[in-house]
């Protein structure tokens, strides 16, 4: 009973660091899309070569930090 307690005790710790680095990684991916998704919308709406080649400039450069 005891080494099965001890089990079930390592799991749950197993399984709580698990989560904890899934939603730190998510929060680490989500920073830098939001900034790519930004960049590409202004992209969209440039009205001019100009401006639509610095959107997509800025989108590389978000991909990039990631």
């Amino acid at each position: 009973v005891t080494a099965l307690n001890e089990l079930l005790a390592r799991l749950d710790a197993a399984i709580v660091k698990e989560r904890r680095f899934t939603s730190d990684a998510s929060h680490e991916i989500k920073t830098p899309l939001s900034s790519a998704r930004l960049h590409a919308q202004l992209a969209l709406q440039a009205s001019n070569e100009t401006d639509r080649q610095h959107a997509m400039q800025q989108v590389i450069r978000s991909v990039d930090k990631s």
